[in-house]
């Protein structure tokens, strides 16, 4: 979480230099973004620098943080894209370099903060040993100073980390608001942190986080939930499936995002029909990957749908796909039949 920086440096005893890195660029972004407002503003009032590492080597970074800021105060000097800035090291001459003695003699007044992308970082929150194996000076820096990983998060790990960010803001929200937030994030952390900040703001004073609510700040109704569609999918309810798919693409462009949430459900149903039906409620949910909530939904599409009802729905999901993105065909007939032969297990 972006804000767990702020609790891990200390205001009042900053370290000389903090190393940021990992997978998910979006959460290196947002944690350095919130880090630099905070030392920037009042009461801290860090003087700020920012520099390219295709701009800049290690002996201007090493100038940089040393010099004193023209207003004499401290100041926090931010290096993006540092692998670019080291270039080819010779090891007999590291000593010698300006950044070298650096690492070992600090600019107390500077908090120098390093955001790199180089692989072979990644991982070290994990490992007790990999950083002395580290290329110089990453070995020096994850030694000596403080360093944050923001390894990938995946969309498996949405719902849990969704939990977690409004558990933070003090909010409760409900699992099927939760789910409507990540269908319309689709891929994107960004876009799920953008929507959970708008959910923030649109609620107030009030803590509990409705279906409704994520609707309504997302400009949708309860009427046009295209959960709504998925629940009659999954009951093959072809009457009023065609009906909910009328009204959700009159009112927007949704066919890639009703493809998507369909074949997520069906392959999860997939996955449910091999599994043994007999385990503990909240563990099978678990194995899943879906909220025990939800699971009655899933056994109970169980039974309307065999494993070649199944396989034939995740043939439509995909030949719809097709048609949409290669054809210049009418997207609404193509979901119409879409849906028709997921429902009675035939293509038109």
């Amino acid at each position: 979480m972006p804000e767990s920086i702020t609790k891990i440096i200390n205001e009042n005893n900053p370290p000389a230099i903090l190393l940021i890195f990992g997978e998910e660029e979006f959460l290196i972004s947002k944690s350095t973004e919130v880090l630099i407002t905070k030392f920037t503003n009042p009461p801290i009032n860090y003087q700020f620098e920012k520099y390219d590492g295709t701009e800049v080597n290690l002996e201007d970074i090493a100038n940089y943080a040393n010099t004193s800021s023209f207003f004499g105060d401290k100041k926090i000097v931010l290096i993006k894209d540092f692998d670019k800035s080291i270039g080819k090291v010779q090891k007999k001459n590291i000593e010698h370099t300006r950044f070298y003695n650096y690492l070992n003699n600090p600019n107390e007044n500077t908090l120098l903060v390093i955001q790199s992308n180089n692989n072979s970082l990644n991982g070290l929150s994990k490992s007790k040993t990999k950083s002395s194996n580290l290329p110089y000076p990453y070995d020096i820096i994850t030694q000596k100073f403080v360093w944050i990983e923001y390894p990938k998060v995946w969309q498996s790990d949405y719902e849990s980390w969704v939990r977690k960010i409004t558990k933070n803001m003090k909010l409760e929200i409900e699992p099927d608001a939760i789910q409507m937030l990540i269908s319309r994030a689709g891929d994107s952390l960004r876009t799920l942190w953008n929507e959970i900040e708008k959910l923030q703001i649109f609620m107030e004073d009030r803590t509990k986080v409705s279906l409704q609510d994520v609707l309504e700040v997302s400009g949708s109704t309860k009427e046009l939930n295209v959960f709504d569609l998925q629940k009659y999918v999954m009951n093959r309810d072809l009457k009023n499936s065609i009906q909910t798919l009328n009204k959700l693409l009159a009112y927007d462009r949704q066919e890639m995002l009703i493809i998507s949430i369909l074949q997520k459900f069906f392959l999860q149903l997939f996955k449910l029909s091999e599994m043994d039906l007999n385990q503990n409620k909240y563990a099978l949910a678990q194995k899943l990957g879906v909220n025990a909530y939800f699971l009655d939904d899933y056994l109970t599409a169980l039974k309307k749908y065999n494993p070649n009802f199944i396989a034939n729905a995740l043939s439509e999901l995909m030949y719809a796909d097709e048609q949409i993105k290669s054809y210049g065909s009418d997207n609404l007939l193509i979901m119409i039949r879409m849906v028709n032969n997921i429902i009675n297990g035939k293509r038109l």
